[in-house]
């Protein structure tokens, strides 16, 4: 195993002896993202979950809408193309690489689909955050570089999977995705109990996977949108399984992906092979993910819930892109569902956090929240790249 991380902004010169960085693991307006997990760790905390409680039920007196948490969902204010563009964007012009890009949002293949009929020079290997429930719990895994004329039959295979699960089962679309060559299989953020089955209940499941399907994975991830902590013990679990790191920035909002892959392959399948065959891998972790998780959270909600006048309609608003369930079992977008308008007080909420966006308060916000010993912790997990 040849696996090694660096820090861009410790390290500026990391990325020189690379031809080509790798952004993995984007989502775009394609990805339709749950609102059940809000509702989850809300009910953790009395304040958050009574303040909840107390904005729905203003908002089924004010509107008639009575929001299904649980239910709904909302997509990523970034089309394909957009996504594609950011992403390429900060290899060509912050690294002076060129760029290959996977696009990876939950359970379809729309984004990457569109751009190469859109553009067919622009080559985008055919990616998807695939939900695959094992033991009860459901994981996250990224499968990379589907072959484009077979890749609706896996996908049709991986979302009857996903419907009703079967552990023998799972075994067996594993393998056959393990058999096309080109393809690259990830565990995306494989400790981050995103379901809320508690950490040890999470941790147990994830060693049984690994225990039973690990021949089939070729990479865990080091996830940009996680804690410092959480990406460690990550390091630590791929070193005991023999497995490489690799980035996956999990970018939702407007923010590039905060960590890459550093490579000499010139095409993805190349890139596939130097990940699947050598267990070569070169993370460099990005400037942005320097700065305190809770602030780019933050942006992230911000992008979320951003206006943006020139998008196609039903895209412009953050109402447009949440949708909830209706009677009949069909989704509509809150924007269609407002009895008497928009209630004011979600303009009252946004622009307070609005706020943080502000040079002087998020320069505050960010002294405040940077912890030094952190910093020192993720910088003492590999050695440097001299060493």
């Amino acid at each position: 195993m040849d696996s090694k991380v660096f820090y861009q902004w410790s390290e500026p010169r990391a990325s020189l002896p690379y031809r080509t960085g790798v952004s993995l693991h984007g989502h775009t307006s394609h990805s339709q993202e749950s609102l059940d997990f809000i509702a989850r760790m809300s009910r953790s905390v009395p304040f958050a979950w009574q303040l909840i409680e107390s904005r729905v039920s203003r908002c089924r007196e004010s509107t008639g809408v009575d929001v299904d948490l649980e239910r709904s969902f909302w997509t990523p204010p970034l089309t394909a193309k957009m996504a594609y563009d950011l992403e390429a964007g900060q290899i060509s012009g912050k690294l002076y690489l060129d760029p290959l890009v996977s696009l990876s949002d939950h359970d379809n293949i729309e984004a990457p689909e569109s751009l190469n009929s859109m553009d067919r020079t622009l080559n985008v290997p055919v990616s998807v955050e695939w939900s695959a429930e094992f033991h009860k719990v459901m994981f996250h895994l990224g499968v990379h570089n589907l072959p484009r004329e077979r890749a609706q039959q896996f996908m049709a295979e991986m979302a009857a999977y996903t419907a009703a699960p079967r552990d023998t089962r799972l075994a067996e679309l594993l393998e056959s995705l393990l058999a096309v060559s080109d393809v690259l299989l990830v565990l995306n953020h494989p400790l981050w109990d995103l379901y809320g089955n508690g950490a040890q209940v999470h941790r147990s499941a994830t060693l049984s996977f690994l225990k039973e399907n690990g021949r089939f994975v070729h990479a865990l991830e080091l996830n940009g949108l996680r804690s410092w902590e959480e990406n460690r013990a990550v390091r630590e679990l791929a070193e005991g399984w023999n497995l490489p790191v690799i980035s996956g920035g999990d970018r939702h909002g407007c923010e590039p992906n905060a960590n890459l892959n550093l490579t000499n392959a010139s095409t993805f399948s190349e890139f596939v092979s130097e990940v699947r065959d050598d267990s070569f891998s070169r993370v460099l972790m990005m400037p942005q993910y320097a700065e305190p998780m809770p602030l780019r959270i933050l942006q992230t909600v911000l992008d979320v819930v951003r206006e943006y006048p020139g998008r196609p309609p039903g895209s412009r608003s953050w109402d447009g892109r949440v949708f909830h369930p209706q009677p009949d079992g069909t989704y509509q977008p809150l924007s269609a569902m407002w009895v008497n308008g928009r209630p004011r007080f979600f303009g009252a909420i946004f622009g307070m956090l609005r706020l943080a966006e502000r040079g002087p308060m998020r320069d505050a916000l960010r002294f405040a929240l940077h912890d030094e010993k952190k910093v020192r912790l993720a910088l003492e997990l590999v050695p440097s790249a001299q060493e």
